[in-house]
C-alpha cells in the first residue's frame, strides 16, 4: 500500500477497515489489498464513508461512487443540478446528501432530488457555492450545514442559523459531525472547535485558550468521546471539556493528521502525512505518587507539592500524564501537565492534599495520592511563647527568614519560568520547521531546494513544494511572507499552511488558489494584516512553469550563461481590504526552464537585510551573485546567498525572516 500523504478512512458493517489515498485499500487478515474497479476515477479522493444501509461510498470533486459489496458503480448526477461535489455525507436511511454548485441534493440510491425552498433551504439556494461548504445528517433526521459565516440547522422545513454571536467559532465551518451521544460538533478553518448539546454551544478548548486550527475530521469514538484530526495540531482526544493532544512525541508518524478511524477491535487508526499510525488504548488507570510532600508548614509559608505518575503499560509517557488536585475535599482542579502546586495563604491547622493522574486514554487514578499536613500557628498564638523573653528579637528573625525564603523561591520560580519559555519557543520553532518540506526534490533532471531562517525562534516566512499528481510529473511550489514578527507571524504562517493545503487539494490553478485565499483572509485578518505569496506549478516533462503572484518579491529566471530575467508580476498582497477601484487580482505569468536554467524565489528579508551602517543588501547585490553562480547547484546557490548575507550583516542583528526557494534544471 502507498501510504504517502493524507488518507481517509471508513469502517463497513462487517468491521472491514477501508483506506483511501491514491487508491482505495481494505485491511484483511493482517495485510492491505487494493480495491479494483476504480481505474477511471477522476480527481483525488476526498471522502470515504458508509451510509445507513451499509453501502460504501467514495467521492472526488467530480465523481460519486458506490460499492455494493462486489463492484464499484459511478453515480452520475443530473446535469441540470450542476457538476462538481463540494461536500457529501451519508444519509440515515441509505444514499447520500451532497452540496453541489446548484445547492443541496439528495440521492436515495436511485434518483437525485434537489431540495427546494419549501424544505427550509431558501437561504442556501440563493448562493450555494458561497454559503454551504460542509453537511451532516443527524440521527434525528435533521440537517446541519457548515457555511462561510456560521452553521445552519434545518428541521422539518424550519431553519435556524448559528453565528459567532451564539458562541461558535468565526470563519468558514469546514467540518460538521455528530457524536454517539447526539451532540453536534463543528470546526472552523481558522478559529477552533465547538460542540452543541441542544441548548448552548461550548468551545474546545475554552474561548480564552489557544484554539485547535485546521481540523480536517471530527470522529466519534466508541468511548463516547471524539477525536479531532488536524494537519496543524495533530490528533486531539476530547470529551468536550478536557482534552489530550497527540503528536510525534506520543508516537504518531507525523503531527500532520488528516483522518481518524476505529476498527472492530477498538484499534484507532491515524492517517498522517508520513503514513498510518495505529493506537491500542488501554483501560488501566495510571498510578499517582507524591514526591517528598511536606508534613509541617511554618506559619505564613507556602506549601509546595510535587508529584508524578506512571502508566502501568507504559503506553503514556510520563511527560504526557495530566494531573488534578484538591485541598480539604474541595472541588477538583482541571487536569493539566503541571506536576507541581504551590499553595499560598493556608489557614493554620490540619489539611489534606489529594492528587490524581490521568493518561492519554482518559483513564483516571481512582485511588488518589493523599498527604495530611499541618500549618503551624504563629508563634505568638502558642501558650508557651507568652513566658519567653526576647519576643522582639524572635519576630525579627522569623520575618527575616520568611523574606529570605520568599525571595529565594521567587528567584527559583523566575529561573524556571525562563527555562520553560525557552523550551516552549524551541518547540514552536520545531513545529513550524516541521511544516516545511524536509527533503529536496531531485526528479527527471530537476532539483528543488528551499531554506527558511527565522529572525527569532519562529517567524512569518513559509515555503512549500508538493506533487500534484500520482505520476510525479507536475510539482506545485510556493513561498509566502505573513505580516507580523516572531510568534504572531508564526501562528499566521501555520494557519496559512493549513489553508493552502486545503485549497490545493481541490486541484485548482495557482491563480485560483490565490483568489480563494484572498477571500478567506479578507474575512479573518484585520486591516493592518496581509500575506505576500507567489505560487507556481512545474511540468517536469516540458520545463514549463506557471506562476501566480500576490505582492511577493518578483522571482528571477537565471540561464546557465548568466543571463538574468526578473519576472515582474505587479500585484497587491492577500487579505487587504482596499477601495473598489484598486485592482486586487493576482497576476499570472509563464516561463520555461532549459537545461542549466533555474528559477529563484526569495522573501523581502533577503533584499531588506541591513548592516550596522544602516545599508540595505538590495536586489542589485543579489543579481550580481546570481549571475556569478549561475552554473551552481540549487544547494550550493542557497548556501552562497546565505553566506553572503551573513558577511554583509556582520555584527548587526537579523530583523526579518529570510527564505529562498530554488528550482534548477540540470
Amino acid at each position: 500500500m502507498n501510504d504517502r500523504g493524507a488518507s481517509i478512512f471508513a469502517l463497513d458493517e462487517s468491521g472491514q477497515l477501508w483506506v483511501g489515498n491514491d487508491a482505495i485499500y481494505k485491511f484483511e487478515r493482517g495485510s492491505w489489498h487494493v480495491a479494483h474497479g476504480l481505474e477511471d476515477v477522476r480527481g483525488r479522493l476526498i471522502d470515504l464513508f458508509v451510509d445507513g444501509k451499509g453501502h460504501l461510498w467514495t467521492v472526488t470533486p467530480f465523481q460519486l461512487l458506490r460499492y455494493d459489496g462486489e463492484v464499484w458503480e459511478v453515480i452520475r448526477p443530473d446535469r441540470r443540478m450542476g457538476l462538481g461535489f463540494r461536500a457529501v455525507c451519508p444519509a440515515q436511511d441509505g444514499g447520500v446528501w451532497a452540496i453541489t454548485r446548484s445547492g443541496v441534493q439528495r440521492f436515495d440510491g436511485q434518483v437525485w432530488t434537489a431540495l427546494s425552498s419549501s424544505q427550509g433551504l431558501a437561504q442556501i439556494e440563493s448562493n450555494p457555492e458561497r454559503s454551504s461548504i460542509s453537511i451532516c445528517e443527524a440521527s434525528d433526521g435533521s440537517l446541519w450545514l457548515g457555511q462561510v459565516d456560521g452553521v445552519m440547522h434545518v428541521v422539518d422545513g424550519e431553519q435556524r442559523k448559528y453565528t459567532a454571536a451564539d458562541g461558535i467559532p468565526g470563519g468558514p465551518i469546514t467540518v460538521v459531525a455528530e457524536d454517539i451521544g447526539g451532540q453536534i460538533w463543528i470546526s472552523s478553518l481558522l478559529e477552533g472547535v465547538a460542540h452543541f448539546n441542544g441548548q448552548r454551544w461550548r468551545r474546545v478548548p475554552g474561548a480564552d485558550e489557544a484554539q485547535f486550527n485546521g481540523v480536517n475530521r471530527i470522529f466519534p469514538a466508541n468511548d463516547g468521546k471524539v477525536w479531532l484530526a488536524s494537519p496543524i495540531d495533530g490528533a486531539i482526544h476530547t470529551d468536550g471539556f478536557a482534552w489530550v493532544r497527540y503528536t510525534v512525541q506520543e508516537g504518531l508518524p507525523s503531527t500532520q493528521v488528516w483522518d481518524v478511524a476505529q476498527d472492530a477491535d477498538g484499534l484507532l487508526w491515524f492517517a498522517t502525512s508520513d503514513g498510518l499510525g495505529c493506537y491500542d488504548p488501554d483501560g488501566d488507570a495510571p498510578e499517582t505518587l507524591l514526591l517528598a510532600p511536606p508534613v509541617q508548614i511554618a506559619p505564613y509559608q507556602n506549601a509546595l507539592f510535587e508529584f508524578s505518575g506512571q502508566d502501568v503499560w507504559k503506553q503514556t509517557p510520563d511527560g504526557s500524564l495530566q494531573y488534578s488536585w484538591r485541598l480539604d475535599e474541595g472541588a477538583w482542579s482541571s487536569f493539566s501537565r503541571n506536576n507541581r502546586v504551590l499553595l499560598e495563604d493556608i489557614d493554620a491547622g490540619g489539611h489534606t492534599f489529594e492528587v490524581r493522574a490521568m493518561d492519554l486514554a482518559f483513564n483516571v487514578d481512582k485511588t488518589s495520592a493523599v498527604q495530611v499536613f499541618e500549618v503551624l500557628a504563629p508563634v505568638w498564638q502558642r501558650p508557651w511563647f507568652v513566658g519567653l523573653s526576647g519576643v522582639s528579637l524572635l519576630i525579627v528573625l522569623v520575618t527575616t527568614g520568611y523574606a529570605f525564603q520568599k525571595h529565594k523561591r521567587w528567584r527559583i520560580a523566575q529561573t524556571q519560568l525562563i527555562d520553560e519559555l525557552e523550551t516552549e519557543l524551541q518547540e514552536a520553532h520545531d513545529m513550524q520547521m516541521g511544516l516545511l518540506p524536509r527533503d529536496p526534490v531531485r526528479e527527471r533532471g530537476f532539483e528543488v531546494v528551499g531554506r527558511c531562517l527565522p529572525a527569532n525562534h519562529v517567524g512569518g516566512d513559509y515555503f512549500t513544494y508538493f506533487w500534484l499528481d500520482d505520476d510525479r510529473k507536475i510539482l506545485g511550489f510556493g513561498a509566502a511572507d505573513v505580516s507580523g514578527k516572531a510568534m504572531q507571524g508564526a501562528v499566521r504562517a501555520m494557519q496559512l499552511s493549513g489553508m493552502l493545503h486545503y485549497e490545493v487539494r481541490a486541484a485548482q490553478t495557482p491563480i485560483d488558489v490565490l483568489r480563494n485565499l484572498n477571500l478567506v483572509l479578507q474575512e479573518q485578518f484585520d486591516a493592518a494584516s496581509f500575506v505576500t505569496c507567489c505560487l507556481g506549478t512545474l511540468d517536469l516533462e516540458t520545463g514549463e512553469i506557471v506562476l501566480a503572484n500576490s505582492g511577493h518579491p518578483y522571482p528571477y529566471r537565471v540561464s546557465v550563461d548568466g543571463d538574468l530575467q526578473m519576472i515582474e508580476l505587479m500585484s497587491v498582497p492577500l487579505g487587504m481590504t482596499l477601495p473598489p477601484e484598486v485592482d486586487t487580482e493576482p497576476k499570472e505569468a509563464r516561463a520555461f526552464l532549459d537545461f542549466g536554467d533555474m528559477l529563484v524565489l526569495y522573501s523581502d528579508g533577503v533584499t531588506d537585510m541591513q548592516n550596522a551602517a544602516g545599508e540595505f543588501y538590495e536586489e542589485a547585490r543579489l543579481e550580481v551573485l546570481l549571475k556569478e553562480h549561475a552554473g551552481a547547484s540549487a544547494d550550493v546557490l542557497i548556501d552562497t546567498v546565505i553566506d553572503d548575507l551573513v558577511e554583509f550583516r556582520a555584527s548587526a542583528a537579523q530583523t526579518d525572516d529570510v527564505t529562498l526557494l530554488v528550482i534548477k534544471r540540470r
